[in-house]
């Protein structure tokens, strides 16, 4: 298993890149950007933070962030906007794909 080094400076600048599971190109069509646009204004108006730079390519979101001066809590965001695309996503036809026991057993979605 990897071992994350989480760098927790308050108002710091990151560099993200979240993938999709098993790199499925979900996020090529209008609804889904719709859904990920969705999910991260909400996270926006709930925990606040600047992205300074966002791509989004079919199978991967590459995004730089700026944290409040005050914040370190990076993942939790991240955490609140996969859940709220993955609800979306679901809602509006997207398929997850299969998912291990493991992920099963976590209560994790074949999305992310």
């Amino acid at each position: 298993m990897p071992e994350y080094r989480r760098p927790f400076a308050p108002g710091a600048t990151f560099f993200f890149t979240v993938v999709t599971n098993a790199r499925r190109p979900i996020l090529t069509g209008d609804a889904a950007v719709r859904h990920l646009r969705t999910a991260f204004r909400e996270e926006r108006n709930h925990h606040p933070f600047e992205i300074d730079g966002i791509v989004i390519l079919p199978a991967d979101v590459h995004c730089v962030w700026t944290l409040p001066d005050n914040d370190t809590r990076f993942a939790m965001r991240w955490s609140a906007i996969k859940g709220r695309f993955t609800e979306l996503f679901l809602a509006s036809g997207g398929r997850e794909a299969t998912r291990s026991a493991s992920r099963h057993k976590r209560g994790e979605r074949g999305v992310w």
